[in-house]
């Protein structure tokens, strides 16, 4: 077992389950099955055979009083969303664990998911994020997006919604993009507090090849950078401008807000 954090998803068949375990599942690590049923002793046997150390916690108890932290593998066999939502909520907080779940209809894996991002607000831990999820990297789509692939809304990462919804691009799409996969799938949005984006641009854009505009920044001490970044009128204009254009995604109903 990896010092990560793993979401693996399953075919949904216990057949399919006690494949997984019997291949991943290593000697001595402490797996949690919750909730458990009569129906998963196989699985227990199964895990028994590895030399694994196995809790099995019946459905009567409160996901949120139990304590997930000992163990290196957490079985979550649940078939209803609502209730499988609530038990991966309790792993929020976790850094290093392995937590299996069945594959359910239009949940998960089962769909493509899109990211955007505000510039330096932790593009890449997104990026890292959808990938540890499970999701393959789909980047750019075409008018139908694939299951299980995760990408850029309009092909980059920096998406403002008024590029999407008002400045011209939808009106050139069929039904102006009403019926379009953005608009019946989640987008997680990745933001920062508007300081740190600050400190991040300061630290970053003068280095050599970090922008188009590294040059202008090169010889700029650190706190003079701070200040133009801040509030330019000539070439980058204030830190509210480049950032305000993305808070409407914040009311939009299927964005995930992610800092």
């Amino acid at each position: 077992m990896g010092e990560r954090l793993e979401l693996k998803t399953v075919e949904n068949t216990l057949e399919a389950l006690l494949h997984y375990v019997c291949k991943n599942v290593s000697s001595h690590e402490k797996v949690c099955i919750y909730p458990y049923k009569d129906s998963y002793r196989r699985i227990v046997e199964a895990l028994k055979v590895c030399s694994a150390s196995i809790t099995c916690l019946s459905k009567e108890l409160d996901v949120v009083e139990i304590s997930f932290e000992e163990y290196d593998t957490v079985i979550h066999w649940e078939e209803d969303p609502s209730r499988l939502q609530t038990y991966l909520h309790c792993h929020i907080n976790a850094t290093s664990r392995r937590i299996v779940i069945p594959s359910l209809p239009g949940c998960g894996l089962d769909r493509p998911i899109f990211a955007t991002s505000i510039p330096k607000a932790g593009t890449h831990l997104v990026i890292e994020l959808l990938r540890s999820l499970g999701f393959s990297d789909g980047i750019e789509y075409s008018y139908m997006p694939r299951k299980g692939k995760w990408y850029w809304l309009l092909g980059e990462a920096h998406t403002k919604p008024q590029d999407l919804c008002i400045n011209g691009h939808a009106w050139t799409q069929p039904l102006g993009y009403r019926m379009q996969a953005v608009t019946q799938l989640p987008i997680l949005f990745m933001f920062r507090h508007p300081f740190d984006i600050l400190l991040s641009e300061a630290n970053y854009f003068h280095k050599p090849g970090s922008s188009l505009f590294f040059r202008r920044l090169e010889n700029i001490p650190f706190d003079k950078r701070l200040e133009l970044l801040a509030n330019d009128p000539y070439l980058f204009g204030t830190l509210r401008d480049r950032i305000l254009p993305f808070s409407p995604w914040l009311d939009f109903s299927n964005v995930l807000p992610l800092s």
